[in-house]
C-alpha cells in the first residue's frame, strides 16, 4: 500500500502541448509499449520480488494489473496527459506499479525521498 501520495498539477498552455501524432507517425513507440511488447508472453512469470519486512512478489500480469488500478485512480482525480505526479513512497512493488501507471497515462512521475519531512516537501 502506498503510504503517501501527493498529486500536483501543472497545466500547460495549448500552444506548448506536444504533438503526439508526430512521434507515432515517425515510428516512435513509448517506453511502456516497448515493455508491454517484450513481456506479452510471460504474464505469469515473476517480474519483481522485494526482500525485507515488506517482502512481496509480483508476476508481470499482476504488476500491469496493479498499474491499471493506479492509472484509473489517477484518472479519477482528474489527472491529464502531461500532469505531474509527485509521490513520496517507500521502495516497493506498488511504487513500480505507480511508475508504470504514470507511463501508461502520459503523466510525469516525480519520486520524492521518503526521508523528506512535510516542511521540506510543502
Amino acid at each position: 500500500m502506498l503510504s503517501v501520495l501527493r498529486y500536483t498539477t501543472a497545466r500547460r498552455t495549448q500552444s506548448s502541448q506536444p504533438d503526439r501524432r508526430l512521434g507515432r507517425s515517425l515510428g516512435f513507440v513509448n517506453l511502456l509499449q516497448r515493455f508491454l511488447d517484450a513481456t506479452s508472453d510471460v504474464a505469469d512469470q515473476p517480474f519483481l520480488t522485494t526482500p525485507g519486512p515488506n517482502e512481496g512478489s509480483l508476476t508481470f500480469g499482476q504488476v500491469f494489473h496493479r498499474a491499471d488500478e493506479f492509472a484509473g485512480a489517477l484518472s479519477a482525480t482528474g489527472a491529464e496527459t502531461g500532469d505531474r505526479v509527485v509521490a513520496q513512497v517507500d521502495k516497493s512493488t506498488d511504487a513500480v506499479a505507480l511508475y508504470l501507471a504514470c507511463l501508461q497515462s502520459g503523466l510525469v512521475y516525480i519520486p520524492l525521498n521518503v526521508a523528506y519531512t512535510p516542511a521540506e516537501v510543502g
